[in-house]
């Protein structure tokens, strides 16, 4: 069994804002639950409502703000699985790595049921990963407290867009550089992302000039293809060529 200070450290990391995001219960205040036995395990935020008096009386806390952490904790039984899965804290689980496992299984039961092989044969998931990810789900204690929360209503299943693999795409690595002005950063390694996009020798560039100004100067060796996604929009965005019309219908820029 974890030391008190390990599972309050589980019990925070679960309630983050890059796992479950329930506002208003943060470090301090999941310490102070846990210490009043309010809190045990994880599957006891979502019993929280049953000390909605008890919580009231608590100092610096009153009806207005028992009632919002309360829908907050409500509000995270929504959430995308690669949340619930990066929240759990799997050793060597990552919210990207959780949010690649969501995308290709689309269930926590079919990650569960999944054998080592079977989860290296993902990108990005090598045999360290798969490994952990068996073990946590081979723990009867880890088995007992996902069914629980499958119990009180969790959703479990993968809400994001699915991965449209695109040969344009696929198994490229892009690198972002540059000020893109057409989209932001993030959203076009949204978008890479949803069409296969992943990390292997080819590479691929998608920048402004002074980006690829930059990174020719950061890597003389690496040989640069342009071509321009969008002649409409100022040609201040680049990709590399062969993608034309293809590419200006997956961006959304036509």
């Amino acid at each position: 069994s974890k030391c008190p200070a390990r599972h309050i450290e589980g019990l925070i990391h679960f309630a983050s804002r890059d796992a479950m995001n329930i506002e208003g219960l943060g470090d301090r205040i999941m310490e102070d639950f846990y210490n009043f036995k309010f809190i045990g395990n994880l599957a006891d935020i979502y019993s929280l409502k049953d000390h909605a008096k008890e919580l009231v009386r608590l100092e610096g806390f009153g009806d207005k703000s028992v009632n919002n952490l309360l829908e907050a904790i409500e509000n995270s039984k929504e959430n995308s699985l690669e949340r619930l899965i990066f929240g759990l804290g799997i050793p060597h689980v990552g919210a990207k790595t959780a949010k690649v496992l969501a995308q290709k299984l689309e269930t926590l039961d079919n990650i569960i049921q999944s054998t080592e092989e079977e989860l290296t044969k993902i990108p990005d998931i090598g045999g360290i990963i798969a490994k952990s990810i068996v073990d946590y789900f081979s723990d009867n204690h880890n088995r007992a407290i996902v069914e629980e929360l499958k119990d009180l209503g969790l959703n479990m299943t993968y809400l994001g867009k699915k991965v449209e693999s695109n040969d344009i795409f696929a198994n490229k690595t892009f690198v972002l550089t540059g000020s893109l002005t057409i989209f932001t950063r993030d959203e076009a390694s949204e978008i890479i992302k949803q069409h296969g996009g992943k990390n292997i020798k080819f590479l691929c560039i998608i920048a402004a000039p002074e980006g690829l100004k930059k990174l020719h100067e950061v890597h003389p060796d690496v040989k640069i293809y342009v071509g321009h996604l969008d002649r409409e929009l100022n040609q201040d965005a680049y990709i590399c060529p062969g993608l034309g019309d293809a590419g200006d219908r997956i961006f959304g820029t036509k």
